[in-house]
């Protein structure tokens, strides 16, 4: 919640984002939380960064952005 709280005056006005929706834990694999979220969230669309990782461990597929490229079923 102090998260959320924090992000709040970031996302006030982005298109779609609510910054004071419920925080929910899930412990799983990322990409598949991430995932399974948005079919049951009914998104269609997931934007996630590819953060500063080496080329080496995106190629080999290490990296939670494209782990969850592979995974969901609505466009990252």
């Amino acid at each position: 919640a102090r998260r959320r709280d924090q992000l709040a005056p970031r996302l006030d006005g982005t298109v779609g984002a609510d910054a004071r929706s419920e925080v929910q834990v899930v412990v799983d694999e990322p990409s598949r939380a991430l995932a399974e979220h948005a079919l049951r969230a009914r998104a269609s669309l997931l934007v996630m960064g590819l953060g500063r990782h080496d080329l080496g461990a995106r190629l080999m597929g290490g990296e939670v952005t494209l782990r969850t490229v592979r995974r969901a079923a609505v466009p990252v």
